[in-house]
């Protein structure tokens, strides 16, 4: 008797896995990632939580895609990577904010 939707042992243990790096991607994290991540933002260490938020939303509003796309495909290359760059930045204080050292 099959029950549809049941997840199979494999899938369990990709939920798992999937959580158990999570976990230690948040808990490898350094104080000089910290560092990276602000001066990506090109804020300072004094900086709230809530300058990052804002500086990070209104780098990732002016990057204009649609824009960029009539420059090619070397630009739009690039604005993906900064979009990357900008996102894992602000995941890094995110966490630290989470974390409250």
């Amino acid at each position: 008797d099959q029950l549809v939707g049941k997840l199979s042992e494999d899938s369990i243990e990709t939920l798992i896995s999937d959580a158990k790096s999570a976990f230690d991607e948040v808990n490898n994290l350094s104080v000089d990632d910290l560092s990276r991540a602000l001066a990506i933002l090109g804020l300072k260490t004094n900086a709230k939580f809530q300058d990052a938020t804002e500086v990070w939303q209104e780098a990732l509003e002016n990057i204009n895609l649609g824009k960029l796309s009539k420059m090619g495909e070397t630009f739009v290359s690039a604005a993906l990577q900064r979009i990357i760059q900008l996102n894992e930045a602000y995941k890094v204080i995110s966490t630290f904010n989470k974390k409250k050292f």
